[in-house]
C-alpha cells in the first residue's frame, strides 16, 4: 500500500479537474464501509458475487462454514467490497480484516505465511474481544504450525520471543 492514511471523506471536495479526481481516489486505499464515493458496479462486472456471498454467510447456522475466494485484478475494488460486506454483517460475525501486503512482504507472500498471519490475527482479535480461544484449540493449531508450516523466514520471525505467538 502506498498510502495508508487518508483524509476523511467529509473533507474531500468534489473533483473539478482530473488532478482532483486522482487525489480523491487513491486506488491503493480501499473505501471505508460508508464512504459516499462508493458506486455499485456489479452490473458492469456482470455478477452479483458480493450479494451471493452475503446471502451465503447470512443463511448459515452457527458452526457452519463458508469457504470462498474473492479474486479479481489489482485495484478492482475487492477490499472495498469486503469492507462493505463486513459492515453489513457486523451484527452476525466478528470480522478480522487483514491486509497481507501490509503485514507481510507483498513480493514474497507464501501460503504458509498467510495461514500463520490469519491464525495470529484471529487469535489476537478473539483475545481483544474478551473471548480467547480455548487452550486445546490453540495447542492443536500451534502443533500443526510447529510440525507443518513454520518453514518460511516470515513465519520463523513470528515465533521469536516477545512477538505475537499462538503459544
Amino acid at each position: 500500500m502506498s498510502n495508508l492514511v487518508r483524509r476523511p471523506a467529509s473533507l474531500l471536495a468534489p473533483a473539478k479537474t482530473l488532478r482532483d479526481l486522482v487525489r480523491n481516489c487513491d486506488p491503493d486505499v480501499p473505501l471505508p464501509n460508508d464512504d459516499p464515493r462508493w458506486q455499485d458496479f456489479s452490473l458492469a462486472r456482470g455478477d452479483e458475487s458480493m450479494a451471493a456471498l452475503e446471502k451465503e454467510l447470512s443463511w448459515r447456522r452457527e458452526g457452519q462454514f463458508v469457504h470462498a475466494t474473492f479474486v479479481s485484478h489489482r485495484e478492482a475494488g475487492k477490499s472495498t467490497e469486503i469492507l462493505r460486506l463486513t459492515g453489513r454483517l457486523s451484527n452476525e460475525y466478528e470480522p478480522v480484516y487483514i491486509e497481507a501486503t501490509v503485514e507481510m512482504d507483498p513480493f514474497r507472500i507464501e501460503a504458509e505465511d498467510l495461514l500463520l498471519n490469519i491464525a495470529l490475527s484471529v487469535e489476537q482479535r478473539m483475545r481483544e474481544q474478551g473471548t480467547p480461544l480455548p487452550a486445546e484449540l490453540l495447542k492443536r493449531v500451534t502443533g500443526w504450525f510447529d510440525e507443518v508450516v513454520r518453514t518460511t523466514k516470515w513465519a520463523q520471525n513470528q515465533a521469536r520471543p516477545g512477538q505475537a505467538d499462538l503459544h
